[in-house]
């Protein structure tokens, strides 16, 4: 089995985080750059030896001209380990005026085009190969919840020191993790750098790298069986799937 884990921007003129990992919890390929969907498609291609898991942190169905999807709804409602999180509602009034697309749809099609083993759906526990809509921001409470409260996105509301010591604290644990799964020096490398230098100026690289794990990561934890799948909505009308550790 291959994860993959895409924290894709609204738009190819931003960048996107994508990470893959193996069986094994390895990690293949880890970066962050301006990606085009063919892009993206080409490097899980290189990767891809037939069951395959794909998670993106972006609005994959959106049914609702305005207003926000059910599953926004219900996530609202729902506690991570105690934590009420917000969660971005999507509507395709507003993405498509905002971005000219709903790239989450369109680069779903053409996973899906490239891919037919897989499917989208709400379930993944159910399916061998799938696709799937998450959220990043929840995966820290739920996959960490001994960093929780944490806050490694920043949004200005608070000094800069303090989301540079959380996503410190996040890049630590991600770190032991990769030592337990023994990951390539190069990678290990790369996550101290990423400690030792991270500022303002290179903090949203470092974010989206980072999301872009923890879709990945949240794929191997829930068909491993090491976290729960929790899932809201549907393929319909749009879901988000959530993992939390038991």
């Amino acid at each position: 089995m291959i994860y993959v884990g895409i924290d894709l921007a609204w738009t190819n003129k931003r960048p996107s985080g994508l990470c893959i990992l193996n069986d094994s919890g390895q990690i293949l390929f880890w970066e962050t750059a301006l990606l085009e969907d063919s892009d993206i498609v080409a490097i899980i291609q290189k990767y891809d030896d037939g069951p395959l898991q794909i998670a993106i942190d972006a609005p994959l169905v959106v049914p609702n001209e305005n207003g926000s999807r059910p599953c926004d709804r219900l996530f609202r409602k729902h506690r991570v380990h105690g934590y009420a999180l917000g969660i971005f509602v999507s509507n395709r009034a507003f993405l498509n005026k905002t971005y000219g697309m709903i790239r989450g749809e369109l680069l779903t099609q053409i996973l899906l085009d490239i891919f037919p083993q897989c499917s989208l759906t709400a379930n993944p526990a159910n399916k061998a190969s799938c696709i799937i809509e998450t959220f990043p921001t929840a995966l820290v409470y739920g996959l960490f919840p001994e960093l929780t409260p944490i806050d490694h996105k920043v949004k200005h509301k608070k000094p800069y020191a303090h989301y540079q010591r959380d996503m410190r604290r996040l890049l630590l644990a991600i770190e032991s993790i990769l030592r337990e799964t023994m990951n390539r020096p190069t990678i290990l490398d790369q996550v101290e750098n990423w400690i030792a230098e991270i500022n303002k100026k290179n903090h949203k690289h470092i974010e989206d790298a980072v999301d872009g794990f923890l879709c990945a990561y949240g794929l191997y934890l829930m068909d491993k069986g090491h976290a729960e799948v929790v899932s809201f909505g549907d393929e319909e009308n749009g879901f988000i799937v959530h993992a939390e550790r038991r």
